[in-house]
């Protein structure tokens, strides 16, 4: 995915290039409160719930973490959230939370994948993320302390860009 066609409006995509053009980890946080988001964490969020972004009064939009999950999880969600942001739009006067009832009845939420997607090319973009797999001395682990996620998160992009064969086993 190319995170530059899904960003239309020319203001929001300087501010992108801005955050993009600096090394990693992508200030997420810094980037959505530089588009005027609303981005707070709270503690009263079920476990099961990562978070959600809605739109609140005079029309500003809020994303909302759970608090207890761990910072690089809370990364990811901002993510995700910012994905929905860019992505979905048209559904955030009533709010777009994390698709749990949807993953327990069994049915498969597109625009959850859309979401996870835009989170993970924000996170991870493609070029930078081939250029650091591809180096001889980059484990896993340094890689997710560069892009400051999961390991688990690192090797299904890694899945996902087809360079890591070896690992299809071990994540879904």
């Amino acid at each position: 995915m190319n995170i530059l066609e899904k960003i239309t409006d020319e203001t929001q995509r300087k501010v992108y290039l801005k955050y993009a053009s600096l090394p990693p980890p992508f200030d997420v946080v810094g980037f959505g409160l530089e588009l005027g988001l609303e981005i707070k964490e709270s503690a009263e969020l079920p476990n099961k719930i990562s978070g959600f972004i809605k739109q609140i009064e005079n029309g500003k939009i809020s994303i909302c973490v759970n608090k207890s999950h761990a910072p690089n999880r809370k990364r990811f969600t901002v993510a995700h959230e910012l994905g929905h942001y860019f992505l979905h739009r048209d559904r955030l006067a009533v709010g777009i939370i994390d698709g749990i009832l949807n993953r327990e009845a069994g049915v498969a939420d597109p625009i959850e994948y859309e979401a996870n997607d835009f989170g993970a090319n924000l996170l991870m973009p493609e070029e930078l993320f081939v250029q650091i797999w591809k180096q001889k001395d980059s484990s896993i682990s340094d890689m997710a302390l560069i892009f400051q996620v999961s390991e688990s998160a690192i090797i299904t992009r890694a899945k996902f860009l087809n360079l890591a064969q070896d690992y299809y086993g071990y994540f879904a």
